[in-house]
């Protein structure tokens, strides 16, 4: 299956290989467009993110993050923190889930572009969702 990417700069920079999750994308995607912003930008980050992936018509944002996925709360401050497989972008919004400011949610949600949310630090874990696996959470409907 072929499809369209956009990763952010940043994320690259956590992987231990990111030469060879760049050539993944390159070998399944037609096209993989790396996106880079400077730091506190009225109108950049995830926002700049998800307008580059709305204007090519990317299938999915990938949301790179430190934990496994979305949870009830930063599962990294408290214990009972559950994780959340799927939700949608209104429960993200009305339960104010930091997967993304809400900005980069409403505009994903508008043009029903699906936000999949992993942990960059395990091995795989881009190749995996390339591929076709659950990994993570999703935001989407």
């Amino acid at each position: 299956a072929s499809f369209d990417c956009v990763i952010c700069s940043r994320t690259l920079m956590h992987l231990a290989d990111w030469e060879g999750a760049i050539g993944e994308l390159c070998r399944v995607a037609t096209r993989v467009v790396v996106v880079d912003f400077p730091p506190r930008l009225s109108f950049g980050g995830l926002e700049s993110a998800v307008l580059r992936a709305i204007e090519i018509g990317a299938e999915a944002i990938l949301k790179a993050t430190k934990v496994d996925g979305i949870y009830t709360a930063d599962p990294r401050e408290e214990s009972d923190a559950e994780f959340i497989e799927q939700i949608s972008y209104r429960e993200v919004l009305e339960q104010n889930l930091r997967v993304m400011d809400s900005t980069a949610v409403t505009m994903a949600k508008e043009n029903n572009l699906p936000i999949l949310v992993f942990n960059i630090h395990h091995a795989g874990a881009v190749q995996g969702i390339l591929a076709g696996e659950r990994v993570g959470s999703i935001v989407e409907g």
